[in-house]
This record gives C-alpha cells, sequence and structure tokens, in this order.
C-alpha cells in the first residue's frame, strides 16, 4: 500500500469520526416560552399585588431561573445563553427570563418591562422559589400605562 493511501484512508476515518460524532451528539434545545400574553391577562384581572408562580410553565425540565436585563447582559457559568442572545435582542425594553438545568439553558422567555420590570431582581432562583409578587410603580410608563416592578417573596 502507497503511503498516500494510508494517509487519505487514515483521513477518511477521521473525517467520519468527527461526522459521527456531530450527528449523534445530544444538541441542548432551548425551547422559548410565552408568558407575557399569560403575564397581561392576570395583571387586568388582579392589578397590583397579583402573584405569579413559575414553577409549572415549560414542558421542560429546569431547576434554576435567571435573569438577563439590559444591566445584566450575561451570566457567568451558564451554558446555551447565547443561543438565546443569537435569538433575541436584549434591549433596555427587556427583560429575558432564563430557565436552566444543572447550568444549562433550557428555555426562555421574553418580558417587556413596560408590562413587568424584573431588573430589580439581580440573583438567580430555584424552582422552589419563583413566585413572585407584582407591585404597580407609583408612575405609569410609557403610554400612560401601569408599569410593575417583581417583588420577591
Amino acid at each position: 500500500m502507497k503511503p498516500i493511501t494510508k494517509i487519505s484512508i487514515g483521513a477518511i476515518i477521521v473525517i467520519l469520526a468527527v461526522v459521527i460524532y456531530f450527528v449523534t451528539r445530544p444538541i441542548p434545545l432551548v425551547k422559548p416560552l410565552e408568558l407575557k400574553d399569560a403575564i397581561a391577562k392576570n395583571l387586568a384581572e388582579n392589578g397590583t399585588g397579583t402573584i405569579i408562580n413559575l414553577k409549572n410553565v415549560g414542558d421542560f425540565d429546569w431547576d434554576e431561573l435567571y435573569i438577563l436585563s439590559p444591566y445584566r447582559k450575561s451570566i457567568k457559568g451558564l451554558k446555551g445563553q447565547e443561543k438565546i442572545l443569537s435569538e433575541v435582542t436584549l434591549d433596555p425594553n427587556t427583560c429575558i427570563l432564563v430557565f436552566a438545568k444543572g447550568k444549562v439553558v433550557n428555555g426562555f422567555s421574553v418580558i417587556p418591562r413596560n408590562l413587568v420590570d424584573f431588573t430589580l431582581l439581580n440573583e438567580n432562583y430555584p424552582k422552589e422559589r419563583t413566585k413572585f409578587r407584582l407591585q404597580k410603580r407609583p408612575f405609569n410608563g410609557p403610554g400612560n400605562q401601569p408599569w410593575y416592578n417583581v417583588i420577591t417573596f
């Protein structure tokens, strides 16, 4: 066998191994959740003092809630947040609720700040502590809409 043939066969084996690796490895899916309408409906019905419980949202497994805001644009050690930011633009008018399992992102929801402002929350929240009370700000937001802050229990 010629040396060039050995190199060609070796290269083909390496290429096949790489292709098989990338085809068979599980690729985590980051699922978008539409929570905005449910929160808006809850606020319309109950107003200030409305309680939202995020513990049972999503059809995926998660154990920690993170908040990306205009003031916290990344979370150290959280894998997959770059996928969210490649799909969604984080701007001064939105917060992104990030749902993760074992520091790996599984889902997210974009919430307009003029509906509910999550920027006052600067921690991560275990699933068991994702019950929040919404409190109306003393002033209205753009278009004279009521603007709510999120308060933890």
